[in-house]
């Protein structure tokens, strides 16, 4: 079959030796490591030594044929995905008729991946090209190719988590076909929105490129599927709450973050696994490593008070609605929200709807009405909003526990966000909320620094402290703690 135990340069042009000593550096030492580890793992795959006897042995191979690639990435990716992959390979190596026995070199097996992983957008848009069909492409693609190879990509990755269950982190969230339908209308709408052309024309590969220039979700399906079908390496496990630090330099790269303090016995999420993918794309980077679950309705009760008492002071979040007409929505804040009569936030917030369709809302700069949290006011919106105006919110959830709203005509300004609700004016089932990035850093109080202070009523219940201070009512008790201290009423709010 060719893939005997022979010098791997045999037959190696010059320009292919200097193209893989180019990609070699494209992949740090750890890489280089696991796709050495592949090739040879390819390569051994039912070698028959001239004795007719199984070899498994690691030594350097000439190359592997498409029997090898096959057997080696099984039902990773589809049949057609990996024949192509194999032919992009082979022709790497300067002969366009590939004999039946036709085997890819170690040379030309890591300048193709360094090229779809690491590859400028001219090199991954060829790769992708080429990888969405058998015809020829020199003239362009049919988008119904490209949209067939969104989505086999898409599933493929999902199958991948699911065999793979440490790479899932801590999730369990399902990828129904309307899900993943959404996931990838929202992609060919990304394409049709950069391409020069009507939706029934031919895609061109300029036109693939331009759109990796403007946006990397799909380049990035491509890169973690096919580090996926090619890594050997087991991820080492991370802890499932926050209470353990994570060194997350040594984790390997993945589309979703690690999920923590979420007991999945008690709950469940509104999230599924490509609305997940989409939003921790669209986060600041440094946001994009774990997610800690603050709050559901269905879980902690229905009251904004109980909300209110979850997510202070907890930074960045990322907000969820399910309204009664089945929408899900929600916002992203930058920021822990201030209680007052101003807006507050920065431009990195957005809003966005992940059912009926898929849809992220960032800002527009016309106004820096990011985000409004207020509580207890006669003269102004009590609630929490984001966008627009008061009154006219991008997305509003009422201090009235359980209603809210999402004005769009035609578009909220400071997102320029349609209407996310089914109805401008809606009720919610589910509320949720995550807070992203590592917990802040809480000192903690020396139990000797203060002998003979008795603990305050407060301090034995937070959940009290926080509704007082967020409603703006001062804490008389702070020095005197338990003497004959004026501590006002908690505030309580009206039931579901």
């Amino acid at each position: 079959m060719g893939a005997s135990g022979s010098r791997e340069s045999d037959g190696i042009s010059g320009g292919l030796k200097a193209e893989y000593q180019s990609s070699l550096k494209l992949f740090n030492k750890n890489e280089r490591s696991e796709l050495e580890k592949s090739f040879d793992a390819i390569c051994a795959r039912d070698i028959q030594t001239a004795g007719g006897i199984s070899s498994t042995t690691s030594h350097k191979y000439k190359g592997f044929t498409l029997t090898h690639l096959q057997k080696f990435i099984g039902s990773k990716l589809p049949l057609e995905i990996t024949k192509r992959l194999f032919n992009q390979m082979w022709l790497h190596q300067g002969a366009f008729k590939q004999p039946e026995d036709a085997f890819v070199s170690k040379e030309a097996f890591i300048v193709t991946l360094g090229k779809a992983i690491k590859g400028t957008p001219e090199e991954q848009s060829h790769i992708i090209v080429y990888l969405s069909t058998d015809k020829d492409a020199s003239k362009g693609i049919a988008r119904s190719d490209m949209r067939k190879l969104v989505s086999d990509l898409l599933k493929s990755y999902e199958d991948l988590l699911e065999e793979q269950v440490e790479h899932k982190r801590g999730w369990r969230l399902s990828c129904t076909d309307d899900d993943n339908q959404r996931f990838i209308n929202y992609i060919m709408r990304e394409i049709t929105e950069e391409s020069s052309t009507d939706d029934t024309s031919l895609l061109t590969e300029a036109e693939v490129q331009s759109w990796l220039h403007h946006t990397a979700m799909f380049q990035l399906l491509l890169t973690h599927v096919l580090f996926l079908c090619f890594s050997q390496a087991k991820p080492e496990p991370l802890p499932e709450t926050s209470d353990s630090t994570v060194d997350f330099s040594l984790s390997q790269p993945s589309l979703i973050p690690v999920c923590q303090d979420i007991p999945w016995d008690k709950t469940t999420s509104l999230l599924d696994i490509p609305s997940l993918v989409l939003l921790n794309r669209h986060l600041p980077h440094q946001l994009r490593l774990q997610w800690r679950f603050l709050y559901s309705s269905a879980m902690h009760g229905a009251s904004f008070a109980t909300f209110l008492s979850h997510i202070r002071d907890k930074g960045p979040m990322v907000i969820l609605v399910k309204d009664s007409g089945g929408h899900i929505f929600g916002s992203f804040v930058s920021e822990s929200v201030d209680l007052g009569p101003s807006f507050t936030g920065a431009a990195q917030c957005f809003l966005f709807q992940l059912s009926p369709n898929l849809g992220i809302y960032e800002s527009s700069g016309k106004n820096e009405n990011y985000a409004y949290l207020n509580i207890d006011q006669q003269t102004l919106p009590n609630g929490l909003g984001m966008g627009g105006q008061l009154y006219h919110f991008g997305f509003w959830l009422s201090q009235d526990f359980g209603k809210g709203h999402s004005k769009g005509t035609p578009k909220c300004t400071t997102f320029d966000s349609p209407q996310l609700s089914s109805n401008e004016e809606f009720e919610f089932d589910v509320l949720e909320v995550w807070a992203l990035g590592p917990p802040a850093q809480v000192e903690k109080v020396d139990p000797d620094a203060e002998e003979g202070i008795s603990e305050s009523i407060l301090d034995k219940d937070p959940e009290a402290q926080a509704i007082l201070e967020l409603a703006g009512k001062e804490r008389k008790s702070e020095g005197l703690r338990e003497q004959e201290a004026d501590i006002p009423e908690v505030h309580s709010l009206p039931p579901m």
